[in-house]
């Protein structure tokens, strides 16, 4: 039977993301990371083992929303 596959959520040095990896009985498959922080440590260790990465854009990629206001 194969496992079920899992996403992880993470945005800092990934210890989290690593003990998962390293879990010998884990009953899923980490097939993706998805990330905040395109300078997090974590991302690193996602491409170690060829775990895909999921970089998302936050508020904060993005102009206040004054500028964004038409006069």
């Amino acid at each position: 039977m194969s496992k079920v596959k899992a996403a992880v959520f993470a945005s800092g040095t990934g210890s989290n993301f690593q003990a998962l990896l390293e879990t010998d009985n884990l009953q899923c498959e980490i097939a993706l990371l998805v990330c905040d922080n395109p300078h997090a440590a974590v991302i690193d260790k996602a491409s170690a083992y060829k775990i895909p990465v999921c970089s998302l854009l936050t508020r904060k990629a993005f102009p206040p929303k004054q500028l964004l206001k038409k006069g």
